[in-house]
C-alpha cells in the first residue's frame, strides 16, 4: 500500500510539472536571433533615397535596427564604415547601359557619426547625416555605401550595406498635374502627371514628351529648366542643353502652387510647335 501511495504521489508531481510547463507562454521568450542591420539595406538592387534641400545644408536620417521578438537587455555598440566597391558593382549590374553612373559622394559634402549606440530596449537608433548640397552637382548621381563594420551583437550580413542616395527638392518641386495645348507643326492637347525636379533653390526641371523621359540620362536631350524669381514669381523657361526651346516665359502662382508657361519648341526637322502648359501641384 505504501508503494502504491508513493507511485501515486510521484505521478501527481510529474503531472503538476507538465501542467506548469504548459502554462509557459512561448512568446515570452526570444523567438529569433537578435541581430543588427541598416534599415534600407540588404535587398538586391535597392537604394535608400532621402530628400535633401537643393543648394543648402540639410540633415536627414538613416536607422540602425535590431531584430528579434523581445527587447534587448544591453546596448548594441555599432561601428559604421563604407564599402566603395559596392558602387561599382551596382553600376555594373543596374546601370551598365546608362550614360550616368553613380559616383561616390565627395567626403566634404556629408558627415555622420561612425559610432552608434543602440540603447537597450530600443528597436532602432536614428543616425543623422548632414548633406551639403552646395558642394554637389544636381545633374550627377551620388551614393554613400554605408555598412556595419563591427558590433557586439551579431550582424545580418545581407543587410549590412546600405546604398544611401539623395533626391534634391525645393519648395517648387514635386508631382504636378499638367494640362497642355500645342499648335504649329503639331496640334492637340494632353494631360499628364509629371515630376518637377529641383535643380537649385529656385529652379526645377521637367522633361519634354513622355514622363518616361524623367531620368538624368535624358536631361541633355529633353530637359527644360524653369527658374522662378521669388520677388515677382516670373518664370523663365530655358533648355538645359540640347532641347531647342525659345521664347519661354510664364508665371508661378504660390497660392495655388501652379505654373502657367509658354514656349516654342523646334524639332530636328526645324518645325516649330508652340506649347502652353499649366502645372498644378498634385494633392499629397
Amino acid at each position: 500500500m505504501k508503494k502504491i501511495r508513493l507511485k501515486i504521489l510521484a505521478s501527481m508531481i510529474v503531472s503538476a510539472a507538465l501542467f506548469s510547463s504548459c502554462l509557459d507562454n512561448p512568446i515570452d521568450k526570444e523567438q529569433y536571433i537578435q541581430q543588427v542591420y541598416l534599415n534600407g539595406g540588404g535587398t538586391e538592387g535597392n537604394v535608400f533615397t532621402q530628400d535633401i534641400s537643393a543648394s543648402a545644408i540639410d540633415t536627414t536620417y538613416f536607422s540602425v535596427c535590431v531584430s528579434g521578438s523581445q527587447a534587448t537587455t544591453s546596448d548594441a555598440n555599432v561601428v559604421l564604415a563604407e564599402n566603395d566597391t559596392t558602387i561599382s558593382i551596382y553600376n555594373y549590374k543596374y546601370r551598365f547601359d546608362e550614360a550616368y553612373k553613380y559616383l561616390k559622394m565627395p567626403s566634404s559634402a556629408y558627415s555622420y557619426d561612425n559610432n552608434v549606440i543602440l540603447k537597450a530596449g530600443n528597436a532602432y537608433a536614428r543616425v543623422p547625416i548632414v548633406i551639403d548640397a552646395t558642394k554637389l552637382n544636381p545633374d550627377s548621381l551620388y551614393m554613400i555605401p554605408i555598412k556595419i563594420a563591427k558590433c557586439n551583437f551579431p550582424i545580418v550580413e545581407s543587410d549590412s550595406v546600405m546604398l544611401f542616395t539623395i533626391n534634391f527638392v525645393n519648395k517648387y518641386s514635386g508631382t504636378y498635374n499638367t494640362a497642355a495645348t500645342y499648335s504649329g507643326a503639331n496640334n492637340g492637347s494632353l494631360s499628364q502627371t509629371r515630376t518637377l525636379k529641383a535643380i537649385d533653390a529656385n529652379t526645377v526641371r521637367f522633361y519634354m514628351y513622355s514622363a518616361a523621359n524623367e531620368t538624368v540620362d535624358n536631361a541633355e536631350k529633353y530637359g527644360v529648366d524653369m527658374t522662378i524669381d521669388p520677388a515677382t514669381n516670373n518664370v523663365s523657361v530655358t533648355p538645359f542643353s540640347q532641347c531647342n526651346i525659345t521664347n519661354g516665359s510664364g508665371t508661378y502662382y504660390p497660392n495655388g502652387k501652379k505654373y502657367v508657361v509658354t514656349f516654342t519648341y523646334t524639332d530636328l526637322s526645324n518645325k516649330t510647335t508652340i506649347y502652353n502648359i499649366t502645372f498644378t501641384k498634385a494633392s499629397s
